[in-house]
């Protein structure tokens, strides 16, 4: 069951980061910060909602990751 609501998300999410490789790369960290099972099953109805709030925390960083370090040469 968990397995179906990780895939249940992930497809709902996807046309949201599918043109970005960090977006989809924020999608599949965001589901493993929550590798159990029943993190899926008890969040079932709200988990694609948890998930894009953890891609909205996430994804900002993605500019921070393709910036260099301010003082590097």
């Amino acid at each position: 069951m968990a397995r179906l609501i990780r895939e249940a998300v992930i497809v709902a999410l996807w046309p949201t980061v599918a043109e970005d490789a960090l977006a989809v790369g924020a999608l599949e960290l965001a589901c493993n910060l929550h590798p159990e099972a029943r993190w899926w099953v008890v969040h079932a109805c709200e988990a694609k909602d948890l998930i894009a709030a953890t891609l909205t925390c996430l994804l900002p960083m993605r500019n921070d990751a393709r910036e260099p370090l301010k003082g590097a040469t």
